[in-house]
């Protein structure tokens, strides 16, 4: 029994003489966990795992709705008096972190303006108030309104080659749909058609607006967003011609529809599962005699694959200087438009969150 005691010993010492290396080599040859340093306040440095980047097709589209825009008459005087910085710089936060933000510009921009008197309704603005679009970095802009044509259809013209030469998208004819209302972009891999109408005037038929959405949705990957000008101007609640029109959209293939005009916030409805935004007021404008004038609403669309929500950024103006609010007066907003909307909305609405 010694003997056998003895000879087990043996074996196992020449045993873990042969693997004992072995698993040291395996050990120390196999690679280590993907690591990356990182320093951390009151510590030398802390090791933490490693992110993959998001690649860029797999990020969210952001685009920003914006409220009407109109550069001469008064706040022509008041940006020309404080410097440009003055209409949008206190709002600079509102315009950050999106590729596309689009807006409805209320009448020409030609290199020769004729001045618009305090109470004239004929528009011109200069080309280097266009600088204020660009600092705020607003790129699409919708020319479908009834303030299109104020310097006739030559001024019209002369526009479109400037903002062209400024490099701004555009889309819109204030009185005709065609090729001229669409203006189309690829960003992150997703086509997006935006359109833009004027349904302030005798020329508007909603039937060639619906057969232009169709031909546009011929592409089932493209996402069609229409901006359009109607309704009653200072009416809080969108009337029975707007809701007609913007069903018939929808049903035809658009994803929502932003609205213009009424120079004041208006209410929203969801549609067949699609959204509404009836009016998103004034960005720019002159309109100081009243609150809901002085007020608009931005509207951030977020689109990733078929995930798209929206949130809602209400926000103010003083003499035609535009401010965000604070968390308190947001919240206020909230419920105080929440007010005028369908029932179902109400609950989301008061979020600042819509889905």
């Amino acid at each position: 029994m010694h003997q056998f005691y003895k000879y087990l010993t043996i074996i196992l010492l020449a045993t873990a003489a042969i693997i004992g290396p072995i698993l040291f080599f395996v050990f120390r040859l196999s690679p280590a966990p993907l690591l990356e340093q990182a320093s951390v306040p009151g510590t030398k440095e802390e090791v933490v795992e490693s992110e993959t980047p998001v690649p860029r097709e797999r990020q969210p589209i952001k685009l920003l709705a914006l409220g009407d825009i109109m550069l001469g008459r008064a706040v022509r005087t008041m940006y020309e008096k404080n410097g440009q910085n003055y209409l949008l710089g206190s709002a600079s936060e509102l315009f950050s972190g999106n590729d596309i933000i689009w807006t409805n510009l209320e009448g020409p921009t030609l290199y020769n303006p004729p001045i618009t008197p305090v109470n004239g309704m004929a528009f011109a603005f200069t080309t280097s108030s266009l600088a204020i679009l660009k600092n705020a970095n607003i790129n699409f802009l919708n020319l479908a309104n009834n303030h299109g044509l104020d310097q006739g259809r030559k001024g019209f013209e002369e526009a479109q080659k400037i903002l062209r030469e400024n490099n701004f998208m555009f889309m819109g004819d204030p009185a005709k749909i065609g090729a001229a209302s669409v203006a189309t972009t690829t960003v992150n891999g997703r086509e997006l058609a935006l359109l833009g109408f004027n349904a302030t005037w005798q020329t508007f038929k909603p039937e060639e607006a619906v057969k232009l959405i169709r031909e546009m949705k011929s592409s089932s990957s493209r996402l069609i967003l229409v901006m359009i000008h109607w309704g009653e101007e200072y009416k809080l609640i969108h009337n029975a011609e707007q809701e007609k029109i913007a069903h018939a959209l929808i049903d035809a293939g658009a994803e929502v529809v932003f609205g213009h005009h009424p120079h004041v916030v208006q209410d929203i409805e969801k549609y067949n599962g699609k959204y509404i935004f009836y009016s998103l007021g004034n960005l720019l404008f002159d309109q100081w005699f009243s609150k809901e004038t002085q007020e608009g609403l931005a509207v951030e669309m977020s689109i990733l694959d078929e995930n798209i929500s929206y949130r809602l950024l209400p926000y103010r103006s003083a003499r035609s200087a535009v401010t965000e609010l604070s968390e308190p007066e947001t919240q206020a907003w909230f419920l105080d438009f929440a007010k005028r909307n369908p029932k179902e909305l109400s609950e989301p609405i008061a979020t600042g969150y819509l889905d």
